[in-house]
């Protein structure tokens, strides 16, 4: 498994992001079974008002 997590803070807002990816030879210990791969993440902007409590 590998990934990236990343944050950039700019004053009121705030970025993330964050990639994921596995590979997996025998997810399921069954015999002949494919490899599995995954591939994923996400990203959110937060932004904290002028009156905000957070």
């Amino acid at each position: 498994m590998a990934g990236a997590d990343v944050t950039f803070d700019i004053g009121r807002l705030e970025l993330n992001g964050q990639y994921m990816h596995r590979e997996d030879g025998a997810p399921t210990f069954a015999a002949d079974e494919p490899e599995a791969k995954a591939d994923g993440g996400f990203a959110e902007a937060i932004y904290i008002f002028a009156d905000g409590r957070w």
